[in-house]
């Protein structure tokens, strides 16, 4: 495996849900071998069941830190932070204690802004937040000097982005965001949380308790997820170096 790939941290999810599946999946498989060295970070006795509902080996070793990892050997990398049982923990359903353990692609981005009212509030008759709140704060964003523009009706608003026009949409609220989001690809949306020191991505989809233990969850938007985190771990070390280099 080439040390110049970026070391990505691979976290299981949590354990009720298909994400121990789809990580045993992945990193059996090797299909992301080419993106990024993944350390996966959990409990190992998830991982095993997660082997167990892929139905696939999985060769593992333990590591204190990252930095001890020795990328020339075949096992998979893990650091056991050994802090969930999931004997205790009913599968398939939501569980608080489980739900307490689990845990940028481009230099100028053109943002389109959605509103929040329909048909952009029609000039305040449906709503006056797009002009007391969101077209103030569109302003003072591209004064900054973020490309951004806006607000634009939500049920437009994505086609633009789609055809190119954008980078990227900021909705308002949870579902304006992510209808548009798996109507486009379900098994391909990935979440970027931004403003981190660490780079962090995950799978667009939920924990999927119908099909847990069941062998058949799709890993396509993990995937992407880990080649997503992998683009943007080289674009942050490259824009590192130019500044170090400045």
């Amino acid at each position: 495996m080439s040390h110049s790939l970026p070391v990505l941290g691979l976290m299981l999810g949590d354990c009720t849900g298909i994400g121990p599946e789809q990580c045993a999946r992945i990193l059996a498989d090797g299909g992301l071998n080419d993106a990024a060295r993944l350390l996966v970070i959990g409990d190992v006795r998830v991982l095993d069941i997660g082997a167990h509902d892929a139905r696939v080996n999985l060769h593992w070793k333990n590591y204190p830190a990252p930095e001890a990892v020795d990328w020339s050997r075949p096992e998979v990398p893990v650091i056991d932070l050994a802090n969930i049982d999931p004997a205790r923990i009913a599968r398939g359903q939501v569980s608080a204690e489980s739900g307490r353990i689990t845990g940028e692609g481009i230099s100028e981005p053109r943002i389109a802004v959605a509103a929040l009212n329909p048909h952009a509030g029609e000039g305040g008759l449906f709503g006056r937040e797009e002009i007391d709140i969101i077209a103030p704060a569109v302003a003072r964003a591209a004064g900054r000097g973020i490309r951004c523009k806006g607000p634009f009706a939500a049920d437009t608003v994505f086609l633009k982005a789609f055809a190119g026009e954008y980078d990227g949409v900021l909705s308002m609220y949870h579902d304006q965001g992510q209808i548009a989001t798996k109507l486009k690809g379900f098994n391909r949306g990935v979440t970027v949380t931004a403003g981190l020191e660490t780079i962090f991505t995950t799978p667009a989809h939920g924990t999927a308790f119908d099909i847990v233990g069941e062998g058949k969850a799709n890993t396509g938007a993990l995937e992407q997820a880990v080649r997503l985190g992998a683009r943007l771990a080289a674009a942050r070390k490259r824009s590192k170096l130019a500044a170090t280099a400045a």
